[in-house]
């Protein structure tokens, strides 16, 4: 129907492609137009910025089309909207599928999302843009064989327009039916939803607006949302009915819930849902219409314990806990924290047992049993009299012994060292030793109690 416009400058002869120059998505990226003058995808200054482009549309803006077909000459195939990302399916999906079966039975083409991306094309501007005028089903037949690449052979041109009379009798006969339908009444610039998250990233909130154009009609529309994917309930909005007067607008809010897709396995998933609208025009029998607005939501997802809680909110990454339960709040669970019922975020541990120091009834050496024989909250490592060196809750010329062989004789230390510093000076030396045996044997002051007033000095 249109390829080139040419025109002279004053670099040279440049050719913008009429179908890179309509207003819907037009720029949208460099693979599907060119910015560049010579280029045969030379999309133009700016939208519409050709006579031929604004002449087509106004030619459209002022009339009702509910179908409008764009032949070109190419692939004996149709194409549909969406052209710009040929990877999204349209919210008429179903309807094309439909017709588009039907279609192929009069032709024998292939059914395309495109055959390359192409943004500012006529047919995604005929579909999509619903405020200048109502939404059109908009089709581009691609006629004639590949190898005729854009120039079939003169002396098939009748032949070739005489394989299309039934489709597009097809195609005047469903411009009728859908003339008048509910969807092309409800206009919004929405097309799609498309973003990436982690399996615990908290929840993303979509707002799709829309207005029933229709300056008699009332609409009944019912939300909700269709979604066939592996982890069903990562898409919500608010199932509701709704009536819509003419010309009225109304919003649907909308929940991406990363979260709820947590048995899925580890790795990226692509998960797809649609925002579901069904329309009726109110009539009796009522004329039922409906639109599907896909969201895709790219998941990261990693598992190391293969809980089914993702590694990014899981409490305990490295060890199974379904529960996550977090006895203290600090963000650790339990199952990771070396001291869950007291808040530790540091998860200090100076003698590096396993039980973290404000939870450790030893802190200073290792005891991750927690031995606390008396029940004093002490644990028995710990819990010492001072100046008893060999540990066996009595201080006498033992512990003096064990102290001289100790020191001089390689002997065990004392456990812990502390237990033999019998002088209060903080260190264990053979000064605690003779400190010991003149306690013992020449009435000196007790272990610890330097001053001999009956309380410890350390």
């Amino acid at each position: 129907m249109w390829r080139k416009n040419r025109r002279e400058s004053g670099f040279g002869i440049y050719g913008v492609d009429l179908n890179r120059n309509w207003g819907f998505n037009w720029a949208y990226d460099d693979e599907g137009s060119s910015p560049s003058s010579s280029s045969n995808t030379y999309r133009g200054t700016a939208a519409f910025s050709e006579p031929e482009a604004q002449a087509l549309r106004d030619f459209i803006n002022g009339r009702e089309f509910s179908v409008v077909v764009n032949y070109h000459s190419f692939g004996d195939l149709y194409n549909k909207p969406w052209g710009f990302d040929r990877t999204l399916g349209n919210p008429d999906e179903w309807l094309y599928s439909s017709l588009l079966d039907s279609l192929a039975g009069f032709t024998g083409y292939n059914t395309t999302q495109g055959m390359y991306p192409t943004n500012g094309n006529a047919y995604d501007w005929q579909y999509g843009e619903q405020y200048e005028k109502q939404k059109a089903i908009s089709f581009l037949p691609e006629v004639g064989a590949e190898e005729w690449l854009f120039w079939p052979p003169s002396d098939l041109i009748d032949s070739l327009c005489e394989h299309q009379l039934q489709s597009n009798i097809f195609f005047v006969r469903s411009a009728q039916r859908l003339k008048d339908s509910p969807t092309r009444l409800l206009a919004t610039t929405f097309t799609h939803f498309d973003t990436s998250a982690n399996q615990c990233s908290p929840v993303i909130e979509d707002m799709v607006d829309f207005e029933n154009i229709s300056a008699t009609q009332e609409l009944t529309v019912e939300i909700g949302v269709w979604d066939t994917s592996a982890a069903a309930g990562w898409l919500y909005a608010e199932p509701e009915t709704l009536q819509i007067t003419a010309g009225a607008q109304f919003s649907v809010a909308v929940e991406i819930r990363p979260q709820g897709a947590m048995n899925l396995t580890d790795g990226t998933d692509t998960l797809k849902a649609h925002l579901s609208l069904v329309l009726s025009d109110g009539g009796d029998p009522p004329t039922i219409d409906s639109l599907r607005f896909p969201y895709f939501l790219e998941l990261e997802i990693m598992d190391a314990d293969h809980d089914g809680v993702g590694d990014t909110c899981d409490n305990c990454p490295a060890i199974t806990n379904h529960d996550q339960v977090n006895s203290d709040a600090d963000s650790l669970g339990d199952a990771c924290d070396n001291c869950p019922e007291v808040d530790n975020i540091d998860q200090a541990d100076g003698d590096e047992d396993g039980v973290g120091d404000l939870c450790d009834n030893c802190p200073d050496l290792p005891n991750p049993d927690q031995a606390d024989s008396d029940g004093d909250n002490i644990g028995d490592l710990c819990d010492y009299f001072c100046g008893d060196s060999d540990r066996n809750d009595i201080v006498n010329i033992s512990d003096a012994v064990h102290l001289v062989t100790y020191i001089f004789s390689g002997g065990p230390a004392p456990v812990p060292l502390a237990a033999g510093d019998a002088n209060c000076d903080s260190s264990t030396n053979i000064t605690d030793a003779v400190y010991l045996i003149t306690y013992i044997f020449g009435g000196g002051p007790p272990p610890c109690d330097t001053d001999d007033n009956g309380e410890p000095d350390c």
